[in-house]
Protein backbone atom coordinates (compact mmCIF):
# COMPACT_ATOMS: atom_id res chain seq x y z
CA UNK A 1 0.00 0.00 0.00
CA UNK A 2 1.55 3.38 -1.57
CA UNK A 3 0.58 6.24 0.78
CA UNK A 4 1.40 9.54 -0.33
CA UNK A 5 1.10 13.25 1.69
CA UNK A 6 1.39 16.64 0.62
CA UNK A 7 4.20 18.63 1.01
CA UNK A 8 4.44 20.60 4.18
CA UNK A 9 3.96 24.43 3.56
CA UNK A 10 6.78 26.54 5.17
CA UNK A 11 5.31 28.25 8.24
CA UNK A 12 6.96 31.98 6.54
CA UNK A 13 7.93 32.62 2.53
CA UNK A 14 11.16 31.51 1.71
CA UNK A 15 13.81 34.96 1.48
CA UNK A 16 16.29 34.85 -1.11
CA UNK A 17 18.88 37.94 0.22
CA UNK A 18 20.00 38.17 -3.28
CA UNK A 19 17.45 37.49 -5.01
CA UNK A 20 17.78 36.27 -8.75
CA UNK A 21 21.62 37.21 -8.54
CA UNK A 22 23.37 33.05 -8.75
CA UNK A 23 26.80 33.07 -9.02
CA UNK A 24 28.86 31.94 -11.78
CA UNK A 25 30.58 28.66 -11.93
CA UNK A 26 33.56 29.32 -11.34
CA UNK A 27 33.62 32.35 -9.64
CA UNK A 28 32.95 33.44 -6.27
CA UNK A 29 30.62 36.39 -4.85
CA UNK A 30 31.12 37.06 -1.14
CA UNK A 31 28.24 37.08 1.04
CA UNK A 32 29.71 38.21 4.28
CA UNK A 33 33.18 39.14 4.89
CA UNK A 34 35.15 36.38 4.85
CA UNK A 35 32.55 34.06 3.39
CA UNK A 36 32.10 33.45 -0.43
CA UNK A 37 29.48 31.72 -2.20
CA UNK A 38 30.88 28.58 -4.77
CA UNK A 39 28.18 27.31 -7.36
CA UNK A 40 29.21 24.14 -8.92
CA UNK A 41 27.29 22.50 -11.79
CA UNK A 42 26.13 18.73 -11.47
CA UNK A 43 24.78 16.39 -14.27
CA UNK A 44 21.69 15.67 -12.71
CA UNK A 45 17.87 16.69 -12.27
CA UNK A 46 19.50 18.82 -9.27
CA UNK A 47 22.00 21.09 -11.61
CA UNK A 48 24.08 22.52 -8.75
CA UNK A 49 25.84 22.48 -5.53
CA UNK A 50 26.72 24.97 -3.48
CA UNK A 51 30.27 25.17 -2.06
CA UNK A 52 31.88 27.40 0.42
CA UNK A 53 35.06 29.12 0.69
CA UNK A 54 36.31 30.92 4.30
CA UNK A 55 39.30 33.18 4.96
CA UNK A 56 40.55 31.46 7.42
CA UNK A 57 44.21 31.47 9.70
CA UNK A 58 45.72 28.01 11.03
CA UNK A 59 49.01 28.17 12.86
CA UNK A 60 50.17 31.52 11.82
CA UNK A 61 49.47 30.90 8.54
CA UNK A 62 46.70 33.23 6.16
CA UNK A 63 44.94 31.27 3.78
CA UNK A 64 41.37 29.11 2.91
CA UNK A 65 39.08 26.32 4.56
CA UNK A 66 36.96 24.85 1.64
CA UNK A 67 33.49 23.84 2.81
CA UNK A 68 32.51 20.80 0.47
CA UNK A 69 33.92 19.46 -3.05
CA UNK A 70 31.44 18.95 -6.04
CA UNK A 71 31.87 15.38 -8.02
CA UNK A 72 34.86 14.28 -9.25
CA UNK A 73 34.39 15.78 -13.04
CA UNK A 74 36.76 17.37 -15.50
CA UNK A 75 34.49 20.26 -15.84
CA UNK A 76 34.40 20.85 -11.95
CA UNK A 77 37.87 20.59 -11.69
CA UNK A 78 38.65 23.33 -14.51
CA UNK A 79 36.17 25.24 -11.97
CA UNK A 80 38.26 25.20 -9.28
CA UNK A 81 41.22 25.71 -11.22
CA UNK A 82 39.84 28.84 -12.04
CA UNK A 83 39.13 29.64 -9.08
CA UNK A 84 42.35 28.84 -7.68
CA UNK A 85 43.62 31.57 -10.52
CA UNK A 86 41.20 34.53 -9.45
CA UNK A 87 40.11 34.37 -6.28
CA UNK A 88 42.40 33.11 -3.65
CA UNK A 89 44.63 36.24 -3.39
CA UNK A 90 48.24 34.14 -3.55
CA UNK A 91 46.90 32.63 0.00
CA UNK A 92 46.38 28.95 0.05
CA UNK A 93 44.33 26.52 0.92
CA UNK A 94 44.49 25.35 4.68
CA UNK A 95 41.67 22.42 5.26
CA UNK A 96 39.06 20.81 3.19
CA UNK A 97 35.81 20.47 5.30
CA UNK A 98 33.33 18.17 3.88
CA UNK A 99 29.91 17.53 5.74
CA UNK A 100 28.89 14.50 4.25
CA UNK A 101 29.76 11.16 2.19
CA UNK A 102 27.22 12.30 -0.64
CA UNK A 103 29.44 12.47 -4.29
CA UNK A 104 28.63 15.84 -4.43
CA UNK A 105 30.16 17.07 -1.68
CA UNK A 106 33.41 14.67 -1.30
CA UNK A 107 33.77 13.81 -4.99
CA UNK A 108 36.79 16.07 -5.70
CA UNK A 109 38.19 16.02 -1.71
CA UNK A 110 41.16 13.92 -2.82
CA UNK A 111 42.22 16.38 -5.88
CA UNK A 112 41.90 19.65 -3.40
CA UNK A 113 44.01 17.65 -0.71
CA UNK A 114 46.52 16.45 -2.95
CA UNK A 115 46.51 19.89 -4.72
CA UNK A 116 46.85 21.80 -1.71
CA UNK A 117 48.36 19.52 0.75
CA UNK A 118 45.54 20.16 2.60
CA UNK A 119 44.08 17.77 5.60
CA UNK A 120 40.33 16.52 4.83
CA UNK A 121 38.05 17.38 8.08
CA UNK A 122 35.15 14.78 8.04
CA UNK A 123 32.86 13.04 10.44
CA UNK A 124 34.23 9.29 10.74
CA UNK A 125 31.33 7.19 9.63
CA UNK A 126 31.24 9.90 6.61
CA UNK A 127 34.60 8.82 5.86
CA UNK A 128 34.77 5.21 6.44
CA UNK A 129 31.27 5.01 4.41
CA UNK A 130 33.14 7.49 1.40
CA UNK A 131 35.83 5.36 1.48
CA UNK A 132 34.17 1.70 1.48
CA UNK A 133 31.59 3.22 -1.19
CA UNK A 134 34.32 4.38 -3.60
CA UNK A 135 36.13 1.15 -3.40
CA UNK A 136 35.62 -1.67 -5.92
CA UNK A 137 34.17 -4.19 -2.79
CA UNK A 138 31.29 -1.10 -1.66
CA UNK A 139 30.91 0.35 -4.95
CA UNK A 140 29.08 -2.55 -6.52
CA UNK A 141 27.89 -4.59 -3.57
CA UNK A 142 26.18 -2.33 -1.30
CA UNK A 143 21.88 -1.48 -2.44
CA UNK A 144 20.56 2.21 -1.54
CA UNK A 145 23.82 4.01 -2.00
CA UNK A 146 25.01 3.35 -5.62
CA UNK A 147 22.33 1.87 -7.25
CA UNK A 148 21.16 -1.18 -9.17
CA UNK A 149 18.19 -3.29 -7.23
CA UNK A 150 18.94 -2.47 -4.00
CA UNK A 151 18.90 1.40 -4.66
CA UNK A 152 15.12 0.99 -6.64
CA UNK A 153 13.65 -1.32 -3.61
CA UNK A 154 14.48 1.95 -1.23
CA UNK A 155 13.47 4.73 -3.77
CA UNK A 156 10.01 2.50 -4.00
CA UNK A 157 9.53 2.10 -0.93
CA UNK A 158 9.98 5.73 -0.18
CA UNK A 159 6.95 6.83 -2.94
CA UNK A 160 8.99 6.56 -6.33
CA UNK A 161 6.70 4.45 -8.66
CA UNK A 162 7.99 5.32 -12.09
CA UNK A 163 8.83 2.67 -14.10
CA UNK A 164 11.40 3.94 -16.30
CA UNK A 165 13.00 6.08 -12.96
CA UNK A 166 13.29 2.63 -11.53
CA UNK A 167 15.00 1.21 -14.31
CA UNK A 168 17.17 3.42 -14.83
CA UNK A 169 18.38 3.31 -10.97
CA UNK A 170 18.38 -0.37 -11.49
CA UNK A 171 21.00 0.33 -14.37
CA UNK A 172 23.79 2.24 -12.52
CA UNK A 173 26.68 0.31 -11.77
CA UNK A 174 29.53 1.79 -9.74
CA UNK A 175 27.65 4.65 -9.56
CA UNK A 176 29.28 5.92 -6.18
CA UNK A 177 32.77 5.07 -7.44
CA UNK A 178 32.36 6.81 -10.94
CA UNK A 179 31.72 10.06 -8.74
CA UNK A 180 34.26 9.39 -5.86
CA UNK A 181 37.03 7.56 -7.36
CA UNK A 182 39.28 8.18 -4.43
CA UNK A 183 39.24 9.30 -0.85
CA UNK A 184 42.11 11.39 0.94
CA UNK A 185 44.04 8.15 3.00
CA UNK A 186 43.72 10.18 6.09
CA UNK A 187 41.16 12.93 7.83
CA UNK A 188 41.03 14.77 10.58
CA UNK A 189 37.55 13.13 12.59
CA UNK A 190 34.98 15.96 13.45
CA UNK A 191 32.25 15.94 15.58
CA UNK A 192 29.79 17.28 17.99
CA UNK A 193 31.33 19.61 20.89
Amino acid sequence: MTQTNPPSQPASPLIYPYGETLVEAGHTMEIAPGIYWIRMPLPFALDHINLWLLKDRIADQDGWTVIDCGITNDETKTHWESIFAKHLHGLPILRVLVTHMHPDHIGLAHFLCERWKAPLWVSMSDFLMAQWLSSKEGGVAVGASSGSGGAADHYARHGLVGTEDLERIRSRSDYYSRLVPQVPRRYRRIMEG
